[in-house]
């Protein structure tokens, strides 16, 4: 009888431990993570008649550089985020507060993560052309999907997908036109993610 519960012993000890008995992939412990994100932000356009004459932005692509702080525990996430846009003579900055949740899309040598967040975003857009005029702060609204693959324990490639709903009124006495610049704006690119 001895000998079989030894056997049985040695044989469970040299059988791989399970992903989810790993401490480090426990999803009880908090994860934190920071990356560094490029790509493009499309915005609308913006055309007013002000007293001092006809005040215009034509729909652009904006160099979009981004930097995520985040933390995750049990899937669920939270990232702090910040946006720097910029276009010919324009320049738009942004930070978010998004609450989001991952789920795995694949496994074993294929691991592929999807995650959903939402969350208000604050921004300001600049002209910098003399006599254009000034626009107020925005607040508005974010929804982000992010397409993850793991290159390392530690590194992680993105592919992520923005909507933000981020409007600027013009501060400007006007006669006619358009009195927000932004609205609905869209932004993509890809990202590195570092965990630790």
């Amino acid at each position: 009888m001895l000998p079989v519960l030894l056997a049985a012993l040695l044989l469970q000890e040299s059988q791989p431990v399970p992903a989810e008995a790993v401490p480090h992939q426990c999803p009880c412990v908090p994860i934190y993570s920071a990356e560094l994100r490029a790509g493009g932000w499309w915005m609308g356009s913006f055309d007013a008649l002000t007293p001092a004459g006809r005040r215009q932005i034509d729909s652009s692509l904006f160099f979009d550089a981004g930097l995520d702080l985040e933390v995750e525990r049990y899937r669920w996430t939270l990232t702090l985020s910040g946006d720097y846009g910029v276009a010919s003579d324009v320049t738009v900055a942004a930070a978010s507060l998004r609450v989001g949740r991952r789920f795995m899309l694949g496994s074993g040598d294929a691991p592929l993560d999807l995650q959903i967040s939402a969350g208000p975003i604050f921004g300001k857009l600049d002209v910098n052309l003399n006599g254009f005029g000034d626009f107020k702060s925005g607040i508005g609204g974010e929804a982000r999907a992010d397409l993850k693959l793991p290159l390392h324990e530690r590194l992680t490639l993105d592919f992520w997908l923005a909507y933000r709903q981020l409007s600027f009124k013009y501060d400007e006495p006007m006669i006619s036109g358009d009195s927000k610049a932004g609205g609905a704006t869209a932004a993509v690119g890809l990202g590195l993610l570092l965990r630790f």
